[in-house]
């Protein structure tokens, strides 16, 4: 892209993109591309993949910068060189395999034992993971087509609606709840006297995340809901709130 002129198309993107007459949807698909990206691949790598926090909007937010955020993706770039694939794919998902999946599983893990679930994973049972990982990639990704094997495998088995349904996960409401009344409850938490004397985070920006989220300008659910998480924990362990968290009970 810089190539192209890059540079001066992105400072423009980045300026304008977010009051542009587009639906949020379509502004935010236009945010994950090189259009807005970062032009270091490390950090547009970082910031599309691997944080809710880009590296702007960190050094916004923060009253103390902390170092370069290279380490937090140091191990995927690793992972991802040293994988022995043939190609891009195949060493894409070594790395993730060795990083995300690994977050992932902890999480099913605990998630499933705190509800008293005995959950399984069947498709990372290592014979099928053998399997698969030996595939060329032209029957693992075709297109635009991911599990494009499985999807072969299964369409005498499943209906079409299941077949082409796009991947979904477990999403909890968090945009809208955060637009409407739980946005004068974070801000609230974020904002209130013990908050800003804590000094983690800058209330000015803490304002206009909530400002913009509330107008549907652009989505900060995570943003709003990892910095809620923050300050409650502060306020349980370094402030000694033996009562708990103002909120949750």
């Amino acid at each position: 892209l810089d190539l192209l002129g890059g540079a001066g198309i992105r400072r423009w993107t980045r300026r304008k993109l977010w009051d542009l007459p587009l639906s949020l949807k379509w502004r935010k698909r236009i945010s994950h591309t090189p259009l807005y990206l970062d032009a270091d691949p490390r950090r547009a790598i970082y910031d599309n993949f691997h944080t809710i926090f880009t590296a702007a909007l960190r050094g916004e937010i923060l009253r103390d910068q902390p170092d370069d955020a290279a380490p937090a993706y140091a191990s995927h770039i690793e992972y991802f060189n040293d994988s022995g694939a043939d190609d891009t794919l195949g060493r894409m998902l070594y790395a993730d395999i060795k990083t995300y999946l690994v977050e992932l599983l902890m999480k099913q893990d605990q998630m499933s034992m705190a509800t008293s679930i005995e959950s399984r994973v069947p498709f990372l049972d290592h014979r099928l993971v053998e399997l698969c990982s030996s595939m060329p990639s032209r029957v693992k990704l075709r297109g635009r087509t991911g599990k494009w094997v499985l999807r072969r495998v299964m369409r005498d088995k499943l209906p079409r609606s299941i077949l082409t349904r796009r991947k979904m996960g477990f999403p909890v409401p968090l945009k809208a709840w955060f637009a409407e009344d739980f946005n004068r409850m974070a801000g609230e938490i974020l904002l209130d006297g013990k908050a800003r004397r804590r000094g983690l985070f800058n209330p000015d920006c803490i304002e206009r995340i909530l400002l913009e989220h509330r107008e549907q300008r652009r989505d900060f659910s995570g943003h709003i809901w990892l910095l809620m998480n923050i300050e409650l924990w502060a306020e349980e362990f370094l402030d000694g709130n033996v009562t708990g968290p103002r909120y949750g009970q």
